[in-house]
């Protein structure tokens, strides 16, 4: 091999690596991954902050990846979820990230099992196109998670079961002021929630005209799960007009965005 005997540090593993004359193999000593101090890098290179909310390590800020190529290439298509993403109306507002449509956001993956108490975890995750080591989170993951920063005691388990029994209710008092960031005006960026999830109002890429809207009036962040009675889509919405959650599920062929958590 042309890399025999080269080093080289895998920054998912947080080891050194040298190259046998087959192979990548790991020495030293494995340093462990300080989620809310280092960064996680995607496959194009840029680097996301972190945010360590109970046990779960999220992205503090959304998805913004492949920078060209792959879904960015997909034209969109009216009603149909054909794996498309793009910024909002084509502009680049920094972490605000990309608008996915599902398919896209699972990089063409099955959806996990992730729904239900039974069902900690998805036996599988679903990495999508989040980074190595890092997954699209489940709707038992995004349970877990309204349940960390619900405050209200035995209310938060009825609030925020992990059964499909809460679609298209606002759940809570709080939570979703916790863990959202408001866009004060175009263009720019408000306070954050006490959570430091920072989830920015981003709006939404329209199934039925491609035109992107609502912008600094909510965002939905997509799950990698489906509702088991139709296929709709696991997500939650966060908006200005409330302060709880909105769990969700809809068709994939909105543009919505993407927070990954690690594996």
């Amino acid at each position: 091999s042309a890399n025999e005997g080269a080093q080289r540090y895998n920054s998912v593993g947080k080891v050194m690596e040298y190259c046998n004359s087959t192979d990548w193999k790991a020495f030293g000593i494995a340093v462990a991954f300080l989620c809310g101090t280092d960064t996680v890098t995607d496959g194009d290179g840029k680097s996301y902050d972190t945010v360590l909310i109970g046990t779960q390590c999220w992205m503090a800020t959304n998805l913004e990846y492949p920078s060209s190529g792959g879904c960015r290439d997909v034209a969109w298509v009216n009603n149909n979820d054909v794996g498309w993403c793009g910024y909002y109306n084509g502009i680049d507002y920094g972490d605000e990230g990309l608008l996915y449509e599902w398919s896209a956001a699972m990089n063409g993956a099955a959806a996990c099992n992730g729904v239900g108490e039974s069902q900690p975890s998805c036996s599988t995750p679903v990495q999508g196109l989040c980074p190595a080591g890092w997954h699209i989170p489940s709707h038992y993951e995004f349970t877990a998670l309204e349940r960390e920063v619900c405050d209200t005691g035995a209310q938060c388990l009825t609030d925020f079961p992990y059964d499909e029994s809460t679609a298209y209710y606002v759940q809570g008092t709080d939570e979703g002021d916790q863990l959202k960031r408001a866009i004060d005006c175009y263009g720019c960026e408000g306070s954050g929630g006490s959570s430091n999830f920072n989830a920015l109002l981003t709006g939404m890429t329209s199934y039925g005209t491609g035109n992107s809207d609502n912008r600094g009036t909510y965002t939905r962040l997509w799950s990698s799960s489906v509702r088991s009675s139709d296929g709709y889509k696991w997500n939650r919405y966060l908006s200005s007009n409330f302060a709880g959650i909105y769990p969700a599920a809809n068709p994939g062929h909105y543009g919505w965005s993407v927070r990954c958590i690690k594996d």
